[in-house]
């Protein structure tokens, strides 16, 4: 047994499948050293494998779908008002993220793949929050966790857990991505600013250290320097999907046997939809693959001297959370496209990930708007950042790729997991990215020739290995993969040996 969790309490986040295939085995770990464990579930399949399950004892479980249901009620019953709220959190506002609530301040009812359109009103929403906030109060006063363990941060609920946490100085992490190839670390804030990977980079830059990966970083870089690896979110990926490949058809019938057959307030937000939608989304999907197909694309051969802006794929965590100002892609790249200097064009490009998500209209207003290219889906991205003057991007892997070309890359919005990267510049007002360009012009060609540029991609890259995890071996299923399962769980145990 690991002493250092005996009776540690412990609340986990359950959510999407990794609850049960990730989470939950985890769970058992902890519980058989000692640890006592409450969880948050936000699915009712969660819900209802935790109550019927006979392996873990839970100290409390606070169930999203009791919240949804009951949020009135609540409110009523705790005498809890948005003043409350704000004071509880030391929030500003109670709607600066519900624009990231999913299904509920979003829609999956009237538009393939969803609409912006808020599914609940504007009190029904700020019901359910208040509800959801005044119950992780109570939460925290009873069972008084030592640490809080996440799945991702995705949205306004998230954000209130880590606020909360923050102001009990209660620690708490979730896994995200380093860029450097299949390997993930633990993140301790909503801006991916503070863990102990950056803490080793830091530790390298300092000389208190010396980096033990600095052979492999070295190879992985000259390796990349000759193809860049294909992320592992995407390596498997279709690019050219057939118009007819049984896989959309079974799922079809799959999708509408389910929603015959399992009541509503079970199925997830996205599946709370009519028949009609279900067979019109289909449709829309299909006509999104043929549009792409003959879509004119501008020709990357016939543009020069431009500007790269890869769209991040819809919904996606980091646009919403640590995006709130620049979270309307198109707006954003519209304004980018008025004030690049030196005649610079922008040039955007679909993000390969479910592509099919992005209608014709939706490209059309790209490439309808003054300034702006709109390349093919399936040009490698390599291939744009090789003639491209400067990459512009919201979080995505682009920047780590960017830097082992020597390219320089401009990040939009709040996130900082790649701060310490040589090629990085953040841009905090769109209508000043000319003197951000300036900046670049005058002073990288230089740098990227310096021994500091590599030295310090030689240590972010180290510093992933050294502090990091597999990320397939992240989201593998732990009830069949026990060698997976012990990776993982050390994993665990020497991030919590360093907070304890």
């Amino acid at each position: 047994m690991e002493e250092n969790l005996k009776n540690k309490k412990i609340l986990f986040i359950l959510q999407r499948d990794w609850a049960i295939k990730h989470g939950f085995e985890i769970i058992k770990k902890l519980k058989e050293n000692g640890a006592l464990v409450s969880a948050i579930a936000f699915k009712k399949s969660i819900e209802s494998y935790i109550n019927f399950q006979k392996d873990v004892s839970f100290e409390k479980i606070l169930e999203e779908s009791y919240i949804e249901q009951n949020s009135i009620e609540i409110i009523n019953k705790n005498n809890y008002d948005s003043k409350k709220f704000l004071e509880d959190f030391r929030l500003k506002s109670i709607w600066e993220f519900i624009h990231t609530l999913r299904g509920k301040a979003t829609s999956y009812k009237n538009k393939f793949p969803f609409s912006y359109n808020q599914n609940l009103n504007d009190e029904e929403l700020k019901n359910y929050i208040l509800a959801f906030g005044c119950s992780l109060v109570e939460l925290y006063k009873s069972f008084k966790p030592d640490l809080v363990i996440f799945y991702n941060y995705g949205d306004i609920r998230h954000h209130l857990i880590a606020q909360l946490s923050n102001i009990n100085k209660i620690p708490f992490f979730f896994a995200n991505d380093t860029k450097v190839k299949n390997i993930s670390a633990f993140f301790y804030d909503l801006n991916c600013e503070n863990s102990f990977f950056q803490n080793q980079i830091e530790n390298f830059l300092n000389k208190k250290k010396e980096p033990k990966y600095l052979n492999k970083s070295i190879e992985y870089l000259t390796e990349n320097r000759k193809k860049i690896q294909t992320p592992m979110n995407i390596k498997d990926v279709n690019l050219n999907i057939n118009l007819f490949n049984f896989k959309d058809e079974k799922n079809l019938i799959k999708t509408i046997f389910r929603k015959i057959k399992v009541k509503n307030d079970i199925l997830d937000e996205s599946e709370r939809i009519s028949l009609f939608r279900i067979i019109k989304n289909y449709i829309d999907k299909k006509k999104n693959i043929i549009d792409m197909k003959f879509y004119k694309f501008d020709k990357l051969e016939n543009i020069e001297n431009f500007v790269f802006l890869p769209l991040q794929h819809e919904p996606e965590a980091m646009l919403g959370i640590c995006n709130p100002v620049f979270d309307n892609q198109f707006e954003t790249a519209k304004i980018l496209a008025r004030n690049l200097p030196n005649n610079y064009s922008l040039v955007v490009k679909n993000h390969p990930f479910k592509y099919f998500f992005r209608s014709k209209k939706y490209l059309n207003k790209f490439k309808n708007c003054p300034n702006i290219k709109v390349i093919d889906h399936k040009i490698p991205n390599e291939l744009v950042y090789k003639k491209m003057k400067c990459l512009i991007s919201f979080s995505g892997t682009s920047i780590f790729e960017t830097a082992i070309l020597k390219k320089p890359a401009i990040q939009i919005g709040n996130l900082k997991s790649m701060k310490y990267l040589p090629n990085i510049f953040y841009l905090e007002r769109l209508q000043e990215i000319d003197k951000i360009i300036y900046k670049i012009e005058s002073n990288f060609e230089k740098y990227i020739n310096s021994y500091e540029y590599d030295e310090k991609l030689h240590y972010y890259i180290s510093a992933a290995y050294e502090t990091g995890f597999y990320f397939n071996k992240y989201e593998d299923d732990y009830r069949h993969n026990k060698e997976s399962l012990e990776y993982m769980w050390n994993k665990y145990l020497e991030e919590i040996q360093k907070i304890f």
